[in-house]
Formats: C-alpha cells, structure tokens, sequence
C-alpha cells in the first residue's frame, strides 16, 4: 500500500529537482559610461540559484555553486583589464566586441562555450583545456596572440563568413580537438599532434600560414583535413612527421617553400584535391595515394615562388603603445638584406584583410650586417582598440614580401561622445592636436575655432580642413599660459565645447 506521505515526499523531490536542473542565472549588458566588464551598471541579470548561493553583480567567468550555469548576452562593447579564466557551467553569445587585455584560459572541469555572432573578441595568450567551444559566425571575427588547445575536446569552429587571426603560433597538443573552418583562418604557424586531433577545412574556406620560418607540423596521430573547395597557402614548410594529410574535393595546398613526409605518415591527395611546392617535395611514390584526377606537382610560377625567396632575413618585428605621447612604436631588424629597396608600413583597424599604408622606410640595399628600424604612428584613432601593422618589403625589382603580423591595444582618449576630441588633456603644450571622433558627422566643411582663455579673452581663427586647425591650434595652445581653456568648434551651423586644462 502506497502511504499519502511517500506520494508527497516524491512530488516534493521532483518539484525540487526540476527547479534545481533549470536554475541559471542569465546577464545581459546594457549601456555604460566605463565600458567595463567589472563596472556593474554595465549588466543587468535575471534569475537565480538554489540554496543561499550568492549571485554577484556583474557576471562570473564560471558557472555558480549548485549546478547554477551562467549565460551572458553581450550586446555592448566591452573590455576586461586582465585575464579572463572561465570554467565549468559558462556560457558567452556575442552580440558586440569583447577585448580581453590579457589571457583567455579555460580549467579542466565542465563546460564553457563562446558563440561570437557579431564583434570583435581579442585576447593575448589563448590556453584552453577540456570541453571548450568557440564558434565564430558569419561576419564576426576573432583575435589572438597565440593559440594553444591542450585539452580534450575542444573545437574551434569557424563559420563562412566568420574570420580567426592568429597573430603567432597555432598549438594542438590534447586529445580529440577540433579547428573546423568554413570561413577565413590566419596564423603564423600551425603545429599539431597528440591523438585524434584535426584540422578540418571545407566549404570554400581559405587559410593563410604566414611566417616563413614557421609553416605547418603534423605529427603524432593529428589529421589535416583540406576539403570542400578550401584553399591553404603556406609559406613555410609543410611537414608531415606521423598522422594524415588528406587533400581533397577540389580543395588545394600551396607551399611556397619544402614539403616533407617523415615517420610513416599518411598522405592522400584525391578526387581533384590539388598540391603544388615551390621547394623540395617528396617522390610521388612516397604519396599513399594520388588519383588520376588529382594534382601533385611543381608551382611553376616564378613570381610566386620568388616571394619566399626572401631579400632580407628578419631578426624580429615588434610594436608598443605610448600612452603619454599617445603613438605607437614599431621596431624592427635584418640580418641580411639583399637588393633591399624599402619597406612600407601597413596598418589596420579592422583586421586582417583591410591593411593600407601609412607609411614608408628605406631600406639599406645590399648588407651583410644587423640593421635596425624604426617607424612612429602618430595617428593612433581615438576610440582606441586593437590596430594590427605588418611590413611590406618591396626589393629593387618590384618583388614583395610581408612580415609576420603584430598589433598593439590603444587605449581609449577617456569619454568618447561627442563628434570631436582634443589630445592629449590635460596637456603639457606639446603633441597637443584636435581629431574627429565620429568622422561621419564632418563633411569637410570650414571650421570656426574659438578658444577662451582663463582671462576670458577670444581668439578665433578659420581653416579649411582638420589638419591645418589642429596645427594652428597646437601652436596657440604650445605658447599659451596654464589654466583652464575652452574650445569652440563650429562647422555647418554645428557647435561643440571641449575644455582644455594646460598644466
């Protein structure tokens, strides 16, 4: 016989249960003056956790006590001053740009998952372990310093549309990853083993490995899948020490310096797969298989193969941001250069397929010795953010080769309304400059400047572009006295006040 008391007991576990199994709390950004993921007027939250578990006011970066996951939805831009170490029970959808200025690293324990459907998510040093997803949709992007997945199950998946930049080196190192690209993948170099690790490309993606010295290493029982229509340019080697490399439906490999094959690796290039090698590459009968309508063969275009016969070897390439004079610092050396014409600096603020030149440095033609270089950006934008520079080296006979990737963060000019913006300030005098902050509210018209001086006294003077008021005022401001100023910018019928301190 069934007691009334037990029937209750059950219904009263359930109920409990069910409530504990949907428990979650979920946080969703709304506007804010800092911008910062640690600001809490920057979130609100829904929902909550069973027992007395504490639910903080700005979003954890792993799931609550109890089996509470967390869920954020980000909708506004925003940066974390540091690492971001997430964990069991966390999940991100990003609907605006995240900028980590630190590592992004994943524990051992439990779930994380980063759907990035719009914006930009940049992080240094990216280590992540066990059960981690990032997924980059259509028209978002991702950018990182270095990635390194050491860790089970862990999968990299981007979408067409969607775009991955890594700066430096691509690391697989667990067990049973994925990178899955549909979409547009850039990295120094990629090297990847231990067990039934992959990288699948399909879909039409496109894959650029870009540092010479680098290339791609295969080894262990890792699987490089080229599929789909993809294209993948390597310019350093590609070396296959243990594990397959499948090229395949119509997809193609190009490897504009040594292809080698070590340790019984598995090579197969098959339904109309492609490869073509600029340098050394393995006798076709060490191919496990080749079909009829495949390709394995020389690149016989000498334009192409010459790019990474490099005019000058490079010792490094490197950049920093200068807050106080608020301009970037680029530096960089050869060993040897050879027929060496100059070198154009290139930069971009919305990654890696929209680079243009700012600038450009001689070269030293022939020499046997160590050079040094230097180049200063003086126009880092306002709005601060991650710029990305790289070198192109243009020889005597109009050959080019591009240098590794690096990019800088720039911090932001502080309060970032309005339509324009005075810098640095408070100021000293010098470096001191006007810039727009919403270039689309200026259509070139002539501006009216009035300053105001701590006397109350006027001085008003026209120009007809930015440029030339910034520097006519950058030369008022350099011999004026200290104190407070005020600045009066007015262009069709549009007048905005920015205050000055000179100290």
């Amino acid at each position: 016989m069934v007691k009334i008391s037990d029937i209750f007991l059950t219904c009263f576990l359930l109920i409990v249960c069910s409530v504990q199994a949907m428990a979650q709390v979920v946080y969703t950004s709304q506007p804010c003056a800092s911008g910062l993921w640690s600001d809490p007027q920057c979130w609100s939250r829904s929902g909550s956790c069973p027992g007395n578990t504490t639910v903080p006011s700005v979003p954890p970066y792993v799931g609550l006590a109890n089996n509470c996951p967390v869920t954020v939805n980000l909708n506004h831009p925003r940066t974390i001053n540091g690492n971001m170490a997430t964990g069991s029970g966390f999940t991100l959808n990003m609907n605006a740009s995240l900028t980590i200025n630190g590592n992004l690293t994943s524990s051992n324990q439990g779930a994380t998952r980063f759907n990035v459907f719009a914006g930009v998510l940049t992080a240094q040093v990216v280590e992540v372990k066990n059960d981690f997803d990032l997924i980059i949709h259509n028209g978002a992007e991702a950018i990182f310093n270095e990635l390194d997945l050491n860790g089970n199950q862990v999968t990299i998946d981007v979408r067409a549309g969607g775009s991955l930049t890594v700066l430096g080196e691509t690391k697989m190192r667990g067990n049973r990853s994925d990178i899955i690209v549909a979409g547009n993948f850039e990295t120094g170099s990629i090297d990847v083993a231990g067990a039934t690790n992959n990288i699948t490309t399909s879909g039409g993606a496109t894959v650029y490995v870009s540092d010479i010295n680098g290339g791609i290493t295969v080894a262990g029982n890792a699987t490089l899948n080229i599929t789909g229509a993809s294209e993948v340019i390597v310019e350093g080697n590609v070396e296959v020490k243990g594990g397959n490399l499948n090229v395949t439906e119509t997809a193609s490999l190009t490897i504009y310096s040594d292809f080698l094959i070590n340790g019984g690796a598995n090579v197969n290039i098959t339904t109309q797969g492609e490869v073509y090698v600029c340098g050394m590459r393995p006798d076709p009968s060490q191919i496990s298989k080749i079909d009829d309508d495949a390709v394995y063969a020389v690149l016989d275009d000498p334009v192409l193969c010459n790019i990474t016969i490099m005019p000058v070897s490079w010792l490094y390439f490197e950049g920093k941001f200068i807050k106080d004079k608020r301009t970037a610092v680029l530096e960089w050396g050869t060993s040897v250069e050879t027929g060496n014409s100059h070198f154009e600096i290139e930069r971009s603020l919305s990654g890696v397929n929209s680079f243009h030149k700012i600038g450009e440095v001689l070269g030293m033609g022939w020499k046997e010795q160590q050079t040094h270089y230097r180049f200063e950006d003086l126009s880092i934008p306002l709005r601060g953010g991650n710029v990305l520079y790289r070198l192109k080296q243009v020889s005597f006979e109009g050959k080019v080769n591009y240098s590794k990737v690096i990019g800088i963060r720039a911090e932001s000019t502080g309060n970032i309304s309005g339509v324009w913006r005075a810098f640095p300030n408070p100021t000293k005098g010098d470096q001191f400059q006007i810039d727009l902050l919403d270039a689309k509210q200026y259509a070139g018209e002539e501006l009216v400047i009035r300053l105001v001086n701590p006397s109350s006294e006027s001085l008003i003077f026209t120009g007809p572009s930015v440029q030339d008021v910034s520097s006519k005022l950058h030369a008022v401001i350099q011999k004026s006295p200290l104190g407070l100023y005020m600045l009066e910018i007015t262009w069709d019928n549009k007048r905005e006040y920015i205050k000055i301190l000179k100290n």
